[in-house]
């Protein structure tokens, strides 16, 4: 069998978390089981999980597609009794806070205190981790000040356009009208100008909104909008702003900020050369 077949061999075999599980774990009670939800939450912990489980234990990844998915594997794994392997569940909290949801609870479950892993992203120390590893510049410079004093007022004015937002995003949820989220196409509502600075780009924000979510807003949401938003303020914005709508502000406030730093550059007499591009598909 050539390397190729074999590769394509190994594809028939039951791909779902829990059955990858039922193959593995026969291996020995020496290992870990950790249990994802896709893609960049794995990469987002697994540093993390190499650190304690190094020349300790076996390490072994799922991912099982979304939170749904993460919890169904946790009730399977428990409902056939698995108690003596160490067995770690990972999943968002999304807008679990603000709607009636209920969901398993366990000292093995890991849910995020923010909506996703993608909040704990959105910080200064990220901003100067770029500035000093991908734009390769001296972070104890006043250059650096300047932009991380920008980088927090315009992600505190990003909160306060989001508000609004989260809060029509919280109605329809709690309407049972199930928009697709995924739509919102940030780029489309907001845009960084050459001084660094947010403006709204749609007229009427509510309808863009209904033209991706496909939606018509019930009458009654201005009625409650007030309700949700004395809710809402109660929390760190990291907790009910999306994480992905957030993640969108560190990746476009750093691309706005390269030309901007390579002329400044330029200017003196020095290139700026970036050989890493960070987009919202790569940014974790």
């Amino acid at each position: 069998m050539s390397f190729l077949d074999e590769l394509r061999s190994s594809r028939e075999t039951p791909t779902t978390a829990y059955h990858l599980f039922l193959l593995n774990h026969p291996k020995g009670t020496g290992a870990v089981h950790a249990f994802f939800e896709g893609n960049d939450d794995s990469s987002f912990y697994l540093n993390f999980l190499n650190h304690y489980t190094e020349d300790r234990y076996q390490l072994f990844i799922y991912k099982c597609g979304n939170k749904k998915s993460v919890y169904e594997t946790y009730e399977k794994i428990y409902a056939h009794g698995f108690p003596e392997f160490i067995l770690l569940f990972f999943v968002d909290k999304d807008l679990y806070n603000f709607l009636d949801i209920k969901t398993p609870v366990s000292d093995n479950i890991f849910v995020t205190d923010y909506y996703s892993i993608e909040n704990y992203l959105v910080n200064d120390y990220s901003l100067q981790r770029i500035w000093f590893d991908i734009l390769h510049l001296p972070n104890q410079d006043g250059q650096f000040e300047i932009v991380r004093a920008k980088f927090i007022a315009e992600l505190r004015k990003f909160y306060e356009i989001f508000q609004p937002i989260m809060c029509w995003i919280i109605y329809t949820m709690r309407c049972n009208l199930k928009p697709n989220f995924n739509n919102i196409n940030v780029t489309k509502l907001l845009i960084f100008d050459d001084q660094l600075e947010l403006n709204i780009l749609p007229d009427n924000i509510l309808a863009e909104l209904e033209k991706c979510c496909g939606i018509n807003t019930p009458e009654n949401f201005e009625n409650e909008v007030g309700e949700i938003k004395r809710e809402i303020e109660k929390h760190d914005p990291k907790m009910y702003v999306r994480g992905k709508f957030e993640l969108w502000f560190l990746v476009k406030f750093v691309e706005k900020l390269i030309p901007i730093i390579r002329n400044c550059y330029q200017n003196e007499g020095e290139k700026i050369k970036v050989v890493t591009v960070i987009t919202e598909e790569n940014a974790i």
